[in-house]
């Protein structure tokens, strides 16, 4: 029985080692709720949001970033296609508990570029209507971002889009900060308030070392017989 059944326990520890993901909602107390404003993405801007520990749900230390996800505000209409030249995202921990208006004072020793260069959302692509609404197809991260534990920071700089898309966010939710000014790769924020963030969802594998577990598993029952 071994003989016959280890093999295919190789190959399924084989299997969830390679396509094993997961996907987070921040901040949490919005992952099946709407939030109560929006955040209009279009016009050149920089903004960083600082997301708590305790807005980041089940996201563990360890995690691969790989990309994240948005979604429209509640009752938003269809969205045309959306196009910009350049849309960078940086992920990282914070070198300052409270924000600084000087965002690159902000950056913490792991600040990685997670990706950079333009971006495409395709039209139809976010689902609209009462909220919340399902998020959107993944935006890709070409670096992904090793999560350690912590406070996260999200920052997104951008230039002029082709039009603008209102995506769901909250000013109500306590752990969170954001910082805003109007031009691409700004070095001072203009604009300040705290329990704010986009609603965003990060995806992510685990750290390494518990995928080769998997593998490792599958191993062992393989030379069990």
């Amino acid at each position: 029985m071994l003989r016959s059944i280890a093999p295919v326990a190789y190959a399924l520890a084989l299997a969830c080692a390679k396509s094993f993901g997961a996907a987070v909602v921040i901040p949490a107390a919005l992952a099946s709720a709407p939030g109560d404003v929006n955040i209009g993405i279009g016009p050149a801007a920089t903004l960083q949001f600082l997301f708590n520990t305790s807005t980041l749900g089940a996201l563990p230390a360890g995690a691969q970033i790989s990309g994240m996800q948005v979604r429209m505000q509640n009752g938003g209409l269809p969205n045309a296609a959306f196009t910009v030249p350049n849309f960078d995202v940086r992920l990282g921990t914070s070198a300052n508990s409270t924000l600084s208006n000087t965002f690159a004072s902000n950056y913490g020793a792991d600040t990685t570029l997670t990706r950079s260069g333009p971006l495409t959302i395709p039209a139809g692509d976010l689902p609209y209507g009462n909220g919340p609404n399902a998020f959107g197809s993944v935006i890709p991260f070409t670096t992904p971002y090793a999560y350690g534990g912590g406070d996260l920071l999200v920052s997104i700089s951008m230039t002029q889009a082709n039009r603008t898309l209102f995506f769901d966010a909250t000013r109500q939710t306590p752990g969170l900060q954001y910082r805003y000014d109007a031009a691409y790769n700004s070095a001072t924020a203009t604009f300040a308030q705290d329990n704010t963030a986009m609603v965003m969802q990060l995806v992510y594998t685990p750290e390494p070392a518990a995928l080769s577990i998997l593998a490792l598993a599958g191993l062992l029952g393989r030379r069990n017989r």
